[in-house]
């Protein structure tokens, strides 16, 4: 049973939603591209969901999925001047978001 009079919890998570002021500037330029590498589809699920309005000096954010090492290096490949990625360590291998870390690296020599 739930109590009405109950204090709320630390660790709650809310969000504000963004109210549109008069002042704000439209979108100068393309979009942020940001990759989420990751094998838990809720993460994906929460970022798009966090970062759907997100406006960064007068960009939105493009956001790019892929849920495998595979994936980080297509998604690389073919997005080589992402802004910043999301990227998990451990997918379908405990060190596969380190394998696309050494892919990157080495792509940059």
């Amino acid at each position: 049973m739930l109590e009405t009079n109950a204090k709320p919890s630390k660790n709650l998570m809310v969000f504000k939603k963004k109210t549109e002021s008069p002042t704000e500037k439209a979108p100068l330029g393309p979009p942020w591209k940001v990759l989420v590498i990751d094998d838990d589809h809720q993460v994906h699920l929460l970022t798009t969901e966090i970062l759907k309005e997100f406006i960064f000096e007068n960009r939105p954010i493009a956001l790019f999925s892929g849920y495998s090492k595979a994936d980080a290096e297509t998604l690389l490949t073919t997005h080589h001047d992402a802004a910043v990625i999301f990227l998990d360590v451990i997918m379908e291998t405990n060190y596969a978001g380190l394998e696309v870390v050494k892919y990157i690296r080495e792509a940059q020599n």
